[in-house]
Order: structure tokens, then sequence, then C-alpha cells
């Protein structure tokens, strides 16, 4: 009787919804509303697309969590009829407080846990979503057609998403995402520019070319001082002078992983070398900490495979590393290590493009079309966006920078990597931040 009941009242309200969901008046879902009324709300607001509902265990930070398993077509541009279901984390305080939207780059399993929390979320007084990327994590087909892995796909995931949920959440919406994900941010702003209010893109990099040499070339004349700069030189020639020990290394290594390397030892040396430069930068690490020569051979590979673990170069070491790299050597772009294998010309080999470390299997050609369409969107009309950036990240210099005639801003923390976000940024930039905010959304930043 109770289940007929529950069914019943599910189909009144699925009607009553059906009308008065577009209404100006979408806030009138009260706060502790029951789970078969969400759900009803949730899948009205998708219309014609099949999602499914699940209440998750959610922590003191929301009032509630679920988790959508959306529908999402393959090819949104096409005929093909093949779907794929995507994950969707919603994190609910209110239907009247507004939405940070997570645009994921990779796999979103971090918001599983019950405690995930954001700190736009902190800043904002806001709900959280966060999309899963296509082809990643739990968000995949059944058979991989990697022709339908494009930036204008995935946004299309995101545009979907963000429309329907916006009839749930009539407030206002910031989208974000760190590193990949923040380009991401940015690749959807370009081309739904009307979906968000604001975009905070953080430590997001915009590559021009298949490999791009502007990181390595910071990394290489610009990064921190001289006096640094030669020291890492230094440490990188010492190892390659000593690439026997470092392959005895990697012999042990392999025999200890049972694992199975893109290339031969010598060159997964000579790549652990020149990317060790780029990782030190990346994550931070203090110059102190660079082995000198009298600490010898042994200490100076411990530390270089520390840093660079060796399952950077594994053979599928993970299906999310072979999707980041294909849709980087299709169309997002990377950097690559000429230049820097020119430093040691006398102590390495030649060929040093890192395809190397996209599928083998797959004929990849770069088509960097939508991305120059993007970058071209953004210079003319990329407003209301924030981007974060780490002053020593060396992705910070393969970024989108705005002119000064949008209305967008662009954040470098002094002294800070990759992991820059707003507790990294000075009292001035901090003031840029919120004025900004305030002034595109209504909402007052809460420090």
């Amino acid at each position: 009787m109770k289940k007929n009941l529950r069914k019943l009242f599910g189909f009144v309200l699925f009607l009553f919804l059906s009308f008065t969901i577009t209404a100006q008046n979408k806030t009138s879902i009260i706060n502790d509303a029951s789970f078969d009324s969400v759900n009803v709300l949730i899948k009205v607001a998708f219309g014609n697309t099949n999602v499914h509902v699940s209440q998750q265990k959610n922590g003191n930070k929301f009032e509630r969590k679920y988790l959508l398993t959306v529908s999402q077509n393959l090819d949104h541009f096409g005929k093909s009829e093949e779907q794929f279901q995507q994950r969707v984390f919603l994190f609910h305080k209110s239907y009247t407080k507004p939405v940070v939207f997570v645009t994921e780059g990779y796999d979103a399993s971090y918001a599983e846990s019950p405690a995930y929390n954001h700190e736009l979320c902190d800043l904002l007084d806001a709900n959280l979503i966060v999309v899963e990327h296509r082809f990643f994590g739990e968000s995949k087909p059944d058979v991989y057609d990697w022709h339908y892995l494009t930036v204008k796909q995935a946004a299309a995931d995101h545009h979907l998403v963000a429309n329907a949920l916006k009839k749930v959440y009539p407030t206002s919406w910031i989208s974000t995402g760190t590193s990949k994900g923040g380009t991401t941010a940015l690749y959807h702003k370009a081309l739904y520019l009307n979906d968000v209010d604001a975009v905070v893109a953080y430590v997001s990099p915009m590559t021009i070319a298949q490999e791009d040499p502007r990181p390595i070339d910071w990394i290489l004349n610009r990064a921190a001082d001289a006096k640094v700069r030669k020291q890492i030189a230094n440490y990188q020639a010492f190892v390659l002078k000593n690439k026997s020990s470092a392959i005895e290394f990697l012999k042990k290594h392999q025999e200890k992983a049972n694992c199975t390397f893109k290339m031969d030892l010598e060159s997964v040396v000579e790549y652990t070398v020149f990317e060790y430069a780029f990782s030190f930068w990346q994550w931070g690490v203090s110059p102190s900490r660079i082995p000198a020569k009298k600490q010898g051979v042994d200490n100076a590979i411990k530390h270089l495979f520390m840093l660079v673990s060796p399952s950077t170069f594994y053979v599928d070491s993970s299906t999310s590393s072979s999707i980041y790299y294909y849709q980087a050597y299709r169309e997002t772009g990377y950097y690559g290590f000429d230049e820097m294998a020119k430093r040691f010309k006398k102590l390495s080999r030649d060929n040093y493009s890192n395809r190397i470390m996209a599928p083998s299997n797959l004929n990849i050609v770069y088509n960097p079309q939508t991305h120059q369409e993007i970058i071209e969107i953004l210079t003319q009309k990329g407003n209301q966006i924030i981007q974060i950036h780490g002053e020593i990240d060396p992705w910070r210099y393969a970024a989108w920078e705005p002119n000064e005639k949008l209305d967008s801003y662009f954040l470098a923390a002094k002294g800070t990597p990759h992991s820059a976000n707003y507790k990294s940024l000075n009292p001035e930039q901090k003031e840029l931040f919120d004025t900004a905010i305030l002034r595109w959304t209504g909402l007052k930043v809460t420090r």
C-alpha cells in the first residue's frame, strides 16, 4: 500500500513539475524535500535524457549528496545512437544557493568521498556539481571509439548537464576545474558562452602546438635565477653521465614490479632526466633537495626516480594516462623536449617527442582547429573568467592570457607551483577576485 502511494505521489509530482519547473519561481521546492521528489525533479529537468539518481552518504558541508548517472550521446553532432553513462556528483545545500560546476578533466572518483568539498563552495556558500570527463573513470563507453573523444563532444556533455540542472538550481553558476579540468572549463565557456555566469580556472594550460615550446623555454631560460637553473642542469648532466647505474636501477625495478616500459631502458633514463626539470618546477621542489655530486651516484638516481616515478613510462600504466596523451597529441597539445635535448646532445640521443607516451596502436593525427577556434573565441569574447596560476608552474607559461579589452583576470600566485588556489593569492589579488565575482554574479566572497 505504502509503495503504491509513493508511486502515485511520484507520478503526481512528475506531472506538477512538468508544468512548473520552467516557471519563474523555480525555488519553491523546499530544502527538506524527500528523495522521491528530488528524484522526479531531476528527471523532469533532464527531459528526454535518461538519468538515474541515487542518494549517497554525505559529510557535514552539504545537506545531501546524490549520484546522477546521465545517458550521454557518444556523438552529439551526428546520427549515431550509441550512448555512454556519465557520472555526475551533486552535493546539495539549497535550491536558492549558487552552484559551483566542476568540469573535471579526468576521473572524478575523488568525489565519491562523502567529505569532498571545493574551496569555492566555502567562499561562496554554494552547491557543488562534479561532472566526470567522458572516457575517464566510470564515464566510458563499452567500446572505445576514439573519434568521439574530442573537446567539442566533452563540452556538449557539460552543456547538457548544466542546462538540465540550471532548471533545478536557477541561481548563479560558476564553472571551475583544476589543471586539465580548468582548461576543460575554458573550453566549455568558449563553446557555450551563456551556460555559466563566471569561470574560475585553476592552473589551466592552453597550449598552442602539439608540442608547445613555451614551458620548456621558461624552464631553460627564465625560471627562478641562473644559479638554480645551472644547479638543475648540472644534476641532470651528472645522472646522464652515469646512465649505466640508472639503467641497473630500472632493471631491478622492472623485475620487482613486473612491468614493461614504452621504450628501451636507456631512453627511459633520458626521458626521466628531461622530465625531472619540468616536475621540479611543477611541484615546487626546493633547490636544497637536489643531491650534490659528493653525495654519490646512488643518491642522485634515487632522487630522480622519486620525483619522476618509473611508472610514468609503463606500457598502459593506466587507462587514464593513455586517454590523456591521446587527447594531447590529437587535439589539445602538450610540450616537447627538443630544446632540452639540445642542451645535453653530447650525453643523450635524438628524437625526444612525447608522442611516445600516447597509445602506440592508434594512428593519431594532430588537428588543432578546435583549439585555435577556442583561443580565438576567448580572445574576442572571453569575459567573466578568472584564471589562477602558480608563478613557478611551467604550465603557467602555456596558458591563455586575456587582453585588456576583456573583463577577465589572470592571477599568478608568487612562488607557487601547480597547486595554486585562492589561498595562494596575495591580498590585492584576492580583492580583485572578490570584486569581480560580486560584479559578475552578485555573490559576496566570504573568506
